[in-house]
């Protein structure tokens, strides 16, 4: 017990060490809190509603977590397990993120399909407070969360869809509460659902897309990279041919390289090497990468080597070749 607890401190008190893992920290104790509140209010006010919304809350708590115990992670050195370090747990944490994402779709969407099958009266009053409450907190973390950082990390750019969807889902309860205490519109919710968690499942999709593609090791956008990298390659002094070339991404701004190339037997491996490393930084953005150089043989080794024996002594194979 002491021990996880002590793991537990460790592991918060690094998470305030950085700006990233210390906002995400804030949101979920901050979601943590509304998962709560939405609970007892839902069941005092019998407001499926806010009951459905508490649950993406703790979905959202989920993702948060992950979020930060992926940052922790990837702090980790290179070991003998994971010789190119942990970085991509990322797109991993991203892609559980975007199933959680298609989940809560689904979980609001069933809410739309129970209020149209068994239509209940809500107590719209305290609905309203709690979900306005949510909104402005989602909506001020929506605004101060790193925008550079969700474009880059797949991690982050989950725990940022979750903490969106949440926002938009509480702002749906809040709109349809509004529409039905208005205008007495008690389907407004169903519908309102609907919209909801179509938009949710669009912004999934594309997370999904990229952290599995980034995953299966073929990310789309390194197609364009390869054949224009191929053809630096060639262009390079005493390059004969590019025999192969792969790449593949750690995160999405940081890929490690792997090429094979055919030169002349007269090249300055060390300069061509160095070239290499040039090209792949500063056209695709390649941390590392491993060249091997393959000599070619020339046209006197390839007739020394498929003389046959008897064609006679060293001295007449000298001749021959000259």
């Amino acid at each position: 017990v002491k021990h996880s607890v002590r793991s537990l401190v460790t592991f918060f008190y690094q998470s305030a060490q950085e700006q990233e893992s210390w906002q995400l920290l804030n949101f979920l104790v901050f979601q943590a809190t509304m998962v709560i509140v939405e609970s007892i209010y839902g069941l005092v006010t019998d407001s499926i509603g806010l009951i459905s919304a508490s649950a993406d809350t703790l979905l959202c708590c989920l993702a948060l977590f992950l979020g930060l115990r992926t940052i922790s992670l990837t702090r980790r050195k290179s070991d003998g397990m994971f010789t190119y370090g942990y970085h991509r747990f990322e797109s991993l944490s991203g892609f559980v993120n975007g199933i959680l994402l298609i989940f809560v779709a689904f979980l609001v969407f069933f809410e739309s399909v129970d209020r149209i099958l068994e239509p209940q009266a809500i107590e719209n009053t305290r609905v309203v407070v709690i979900s306005v409450v949510s909104s402005v907190c989602n909506g001020l973390g929506l605004v101060f969360f790193p925008p550079e950082s969700r474009r880059e990390n797949h991690n982050l750019q989950g725990a940022y869809l979750h903490i969106w969807a949440n926002t938009l889902a509480t702002t749906g309860l809040l709109v349809s509460a509004l529409l039905s205490e208005s205008l007495g519109w008690s389907s407004s919710g169903s519908a309102v659902a609907v919209v909801v968690s179509s938009i949710i499942v669009l912004s999934a999709i594309p997370l999904l897309r990229r952290s599995a593609a980034l995953l299966l090791l073929s990310p789309e956008n390194r197609k364009e990279s390869l054949s224009r990298l191929s053809k630096s390659f060639a262009e390079i002094d005493g390059v004969l041919s590019v025999q192969s070339l792969r790449i593949w991404e750690l995160t999405p701004m940081n890929a490690v390289a792997s090429v094979r190339l055919l030169v002349n037997d007269m090249v300055d491996e060390p300069l061509v090497r160095q070239r290499v490393q040039t090209i792949v930084e500063d056209e695709a953005r390649v941390s590392r990468c491993t060249v091997q150089l393959s000599r070619s043989e020339s046209l006197a080794q390839q007739l020394q080597r498929h003389l046959p024996a008897e064609a006679g002594g060293p001295g007449q194979q000298a001749s021959i070749l000259l």
